[in-house]
């Protein structure tokens, strides 16, 4: 139940954000995609409205007569988070179909986070990491997209112990949440700490890691770095 819920406020949150970006095509000099008025426009607005309520089954019923009547690149976006609803029948196929058909009507890029984030979950860490490069070729730099782009990449590059790769797009990451003044999970403080570390930035490490409220987190890490309050190097 607890998982369905988290997935629901993550739909809600996707879809504001698909919203006010693929809605708004035609002022970044692009052709609008989703201009059609009529059945598809009124079916793609209740799909929104049934994703945003909670109830994915209306919502695709709706955004699929609504593609019958043109192809538009918010309906397919919305079906795709559907299938990728991991709490329910999720059908990886047809969220990859579904991103394919929104990149082509227009290449945005919360597509290609969620083409990324399918990648991932079929073990696919290159298919990803393109992926999400296209993605921030596409995000305006300082949307929450962009930011969300660069943390995936930069947890993606790590786990390949990439690290200066990795901690050139975590610091993007960081640097707009602290802007934004956003915070930030225990578990990104603790990567982040990590991978300063690794770029040898012991004492920026330590300043990370001392913000992890969860003091297992924090010793865990820091004892996987082999790092310990006598041992750290300055």
């Amino acid at each position: 139940m607890a998982r369905r819920y988290l997935w629901h406020r993550v739909l809600a949150v996707a879809c504001v954000a698909a919203a006010c970006a693929l809605s708004g095509c035609a002022t970044s000099g692009r052709a609008r995609m989703d201009g059609f008025a009529g059945d598809g426009g009124q079916h793609l607005a209740l799909g929104r409205s049934s994703l945003l309520a909670g109830d994915p089954a209306s919502a695709r019923s709706h955004l699929e007569r609504a593609v019958k009547q043109g192809e538009s690149a918010e309906a397919h976006y919305y079906l795709a988070l559907i299938e990728m609803d991991e709490s329910g029948s999720s059908n990886p196929e047809k969220a990859e179909s579904a991103l394919n058909r929104s990149i082509k009507a227009y290449p945005s890029g919360q597509a290609f986070l969620l083409k990324g984030v399918l990648a991932e979950r079929r073990k696919d860490p290159a298919a990803a990491e393109q992926a999400y490069k296209l993605g921030l070729s596409e995000a305006a730099p300082a949307s929450r997209t962009a930011g969300i782009l660069h943390r995936n990449l930069g947890v993606l590059l790590a786990a390949q112990q990439r690290w200066d790769e990795a901690g050139e797009h975590f610091q993007a990451y960081v640097g707009q949440a602290e802007s934004k003044h956003e915070a930030m999970s225990d578990s990104d403080l603790a990567l982040w700490g990590l991978m300063l570390y690794r770029q040898e930035r012991t004492l920026d490490a330590q300043a990370v890691w001392a913000r992890v409220a969860d003091a297992g987190l924090r010793r865990s890490i820091q004892q996987a770095a082999g790092l310990t309050p006598t041992t750290a190097r300055r």
